[in-house]
């Protein structure tokens, strides 16, 4: 599967894909039946995602009716270039696009997107509670970089 993955997608189609992709390599059933384990893995953790953007107030809807919201299972080094991210950091998430600050009446744009790293925020919260929590911090820390807030501002506001 790709490093990227939209995660309001349909379940059952991902597990035959990974199937499917997964049958003709040369390790076999062992590695059919890991790639199975991390899609359902990732498809629980994009569930804590997705019930973080339910819980939300409604009028932010409007201003993420143009936000793709994905999970990926770590930063690509395009990814930790873009960020300015060392090896030895890490990042959960990551907004590309033009914060809501930043744009005219006149500009044609792309979806923004909203990135969250999975394997950086398991292995760093070990429990269901803290990932939650991590992970609405995240997503919500993200969302904010959409309204122009910078990290500096955030830091000031005691959001990290």
């Amino acid at each position: 599967m790709g490093c990227l993955q939209p995660i309001l997608r349909a379940p059952l189609r991902a597990l035959r894909y990974i199937m499917i992709r997964y049958s003709h390599h040369p390790y076999g059933q062992e590695r059919k039946a890991y790639a199975i384990m991390a899609a359902m893995e990732t498809i629980a953790f994009e569930q804590i995602v997705v019930e973080v953007l339910e819980s939300l107030p409604a009028p932010f809807g409007d201003y993420l009716a143009n936000v793709e919201v994905l999970v990926a299972r770590r930063p690509s080094r395009l990814q930790r270039k873009a960020l300015g991210v060392k090896p030895w950091q890490t990042v959960y998430g990551m907004y590309d696009g033009v914060p809501l600050t930043d744009r005219t009446n006149d500009m044609l744009l792309t979806p923004d997107t909203i990135v969250i790293f999975q394997e950086p925020l398991e292995r760093d919260f070990g429990t269901a509670a803290a990932l939650r929590e991590q992970v609405r911090r995240t997503v919500l820390h993200e969302i904010a970089h959409l309204f122009g807030m910078s990290d500096e501002r955030l830091h000031e506001l005691g959001a990290y």
